[in-house]
């Protein structure tokens, strides 16, 4: 998935006459050929020209009252071809966006940081850190930190696998059509303890996470469009959907529907051997596009049949490269649980405006 590189470029463009830039290494186009491994990618790949560390979570405080959150981290290099400064070098920039949903109180809030590399944003390649102001995430493979938090919302997490990582694809190589492949790997169920901030109130919680990190050469062709689905369910197993568009003409055939299970085996079949039926919509006031809202996603080979239900209809980022990121109840076979849904091709690009945190 190409996250939100548009608002990425503008800021990178924004930068180039106050901002030293250094030297990079080129940019590997190849399809990958050596598998990932840990805990050495989890760190910055200076090769890679986009990556991303992604962490959605259900959490619950004392009383009971749930949550949803996401704290995501970019890494952006463009093309050196495509784009120099007038020294000739590749800019590096940063973005971070995190969102918390109060799901009892139906209130979703959103806010974005951007940066180019440097002292206020940076990831290392010799260790697991990654910085964009001061919303960060740290640690290694057994143990991180999470941090991001404006005036009205945040999160200070440690977060610990409950299940062992999962190396998509050919050890942890995934093609994305167009000849293209990345890396990818999840750790579809971590605990979480911590802190939840929200408007000067610290609510001490706990619950799940799932991980998500990409990384490598996306292409120079932007997709359309995708729909992708992380489902955690009460028997302990999990379901990973991605449905990319590169075109008018549908999905690409190497989109995938992968269950997890108990052991954290993954099977995988394509994603066009499942049904996708909308049941509802949601229309946003801010970018007026129109988002499937409750889904029923039925993938009979490997045995999911269920309703995806947004906990709260209004989880959209509307700034520059708008798209829905929500928290969702799962009500079905094999079990009920909770998942995540990212939709992106739905609303127009455009100045909608920033989410309702704020700096």
């Amino acid at each position: 998935m190409q996250r939100h590189l548009i608002c990425l470029v503008l800021a990178l463009l924004s930068a180039v006459f106050c901002c030293q830039p250094k030297e990079q290494p080129p940019l590997i186009k190849t399809v990958p050929t050596a598998p990932a491994a840990l805990p050495h990618d989890l760190y910055a790949h200076d090769w890679a020209g986009t990556e991303w560390w992604y962490y959605t979570g259900h959490l619950k405080d004392d009383a009971g009252k749930s949550y949803g959150f996401e704290v995501t981290f970019f890494r952006f290099r463009p093309d050196p071809e495509m784009m120099k400064t007038r020294l000739g070098k590749s800019m590096v920039g940063y973005m971070a966006h995190l969102a918390v949903t109060e799901e009892d109180a139906a209130r979703y809030r959103n806010d974005i940081l951007g940066g180019v590399e440097g002292r206020l944003a940076g990831a290392a390649a010799d260790r697991y850190h990654v910085f964009v102001g001061d919303w960060s995430v740290e640690g290694d493979e057994k143990s991180q930190r999470l941090r991001a938090k404006n005036r009205e919302i945040g999160v200070d997490l440690t977060v610990e696998p409950d299940k062992g990582y999962v190396f998509h694809g050919a050890g942890g190589v995934v093609p994305k059509g167009a000849g293209l492949a990345n890396y990818y790997i999840s750790n579809p169920r971590m605990k979480a303890s911590g802190k939840l901030f929200l408007d000067g109130r610290e609510i001490p919680v706990s619950g799940m996470v799932w991980f998500d990190r990409e990384f490598g050469y996306m292409g120079s062709t932007p997709v359309k469009g995708w729909d992708w689905f992380s489902l955690q369910l009460d028997d302990r197993t999990e379901y990973m959907i991605y449905r990319v568009r590169r075109d008018q003409n549908g999905f690409v055939p190497e989109s995938k529907a992968c269950r997890i299970d108990a052991e954290g085996r993954e099977e995988c079949i394509p994603a066009n051997e499942c049904s996708f039926d909308i049941i509802s919509r949601w229309k946003s006031e801010k970018t007026k596009g129109v988002y499937p809202a409750t889904w029923r996603v039925a993938c009979e080979k490997i045995g999911l049949d269920s309703l995806i239900i947004p906990a709260v209809p209004e989880q959209e980022f509307a700034e520059g490269l708008p798209y829905w990121e929500g928290s969702c109840k799962v009500i079905g076979r094999p079990a009920n649980g909770v998942g995540f849904v990212e939709l992106v091709g739905y609303a127009e690009v455009g100045p909608h405006g920033k989410g309702k945190g704020k700096k």
